[in-house]
């Protein structure tokens, strides 16, 4: 049996006055809300309600939401408060004309985060000591997750630092114990 997920957020459908509505026919916006924190966004299509386009836009705007407040947590971006900054820089770039920024849509490692599990892995494995870490190879990382994005890309491929960013960043990665 698998384990039922805990609801992150609320999804709402409301119409043209901000008064939550049970059917899609009804809605002209969304409004989605993080349970962790209460903080919400809304959005209005400017569309009629009943048309298909307004619908239509109601699913993605509800989508897009959820899926900018996900990358933002997999980026560590865990506080509502920093989720809703992200869902808002998003919409004001659609709203300037431009659909996706595409430097920021790949997932993108926190460098710190990345340097601290690339470093812990590095002394588990003995291929550096804590001190090396503590006296230069953690500057060097740091400059080199800075400046490298194939190095950063290879780093964060390597499952064992990838489990440890999980772990740092409060998203232990599930093992099939936990699954089956």
């Amino acid at each position: 049996m698998a384990k039922e997920r805990k609801a992150i957020a609320k999804h709402e459908l409301i119409d043209a006055t901000g008064t939550v509505v049970e059917t899609e026919e009804l809605a002209t916006g969304i409004r989605y809300t993080l349970l962790d924190g209460g903080k919400s966004d809304e959005r209005q299509s400017g569309m009629a309600a009943g048309n298909p386009e307004t619908m239509v836009w109601c699913f993605g705007a509800k989508t897009l939401n959820t899926n900018i407040s996900s990358q933002s947590r997999q980026a560590g971006r865990n506080s509502a408060t920093e989720q809703m900054e992200d869902i808002a820089a998003r919409w004001a770039l659609i709203d300037s004309g431009v659909w996706v920024d595409r430097t920021r849509e790949a997932f993108k490692p926190d460098p710190d985060m990345l340097v601290e599990a690339f470093a812990e892995n590095a002394v588990l494995l003995g291929k550096v000591t804590a001190e090396q870490v503590e006296q230069t190879k953690r500057a060097e990382w740091r400059q080199r997750a800075e400046s490298d994005a194939t190095w950063v890309k290879d780093v964060y491929s390597i499952p064992a630092v990838k489990e440890i960013y999980a772990r740092l960043a409060g998203k232990p990665i599930k093992s099939m114990d936990d699954l089956v």
